[in-house]
């Protein structure tokens, strides 16, 4: 199988930056996530945040039992500590108003995956 994206990618990065998060969340914030396991370890998996805030894809990177691949809009003013950070996890690059059928064909190799 020929495939645009391989998944999981940059696990080295994205496991430090997830690790990271894990220490540093609930040193600095209040928190408490439930509903953890209702998300399968193995086989295809969508998650879908509303955007009620930045955290919410901060939430989606660091806690979920595996290495979540994202799709994300390429026009984001990613500001001080976010924009390396973003750099350094990646995701798929989705251009808004535009028809991007390589971003939707490397959404789709990673769900085969």
């Amino acid at each position: 199988m020929t495939t645009t994206i391989q998944y999981p990618r940059r696990k080295i990065i994205r496991g430090l930056l997830r690790g990271a998060g894990r220490v540093l969340l609930p040193l600095l914030t209040d928190l408490k996530i439930t509903g953890l396991d209702n998300i399968p370890r193995k086989g295809p998996l969508i998650l879908v945040g509303n955007h009620t805030a930045v955290m919410e894809a901060v939430l989606m990177t660091i806690y979920p039992p595996r290495q979540v691949e994202f799709m994300g809009a390429t026009d984001l003013p990613f500001q001080g500590i976010a924009k390396p950070v973003v750099g350094m996890y990646g995701h798929i690059p989705i251009f808004r108003g535009n028809v991007s059928r390589q971003s939707m064909r490397m959404g789709l190799d990673v769900l085969k995956q």
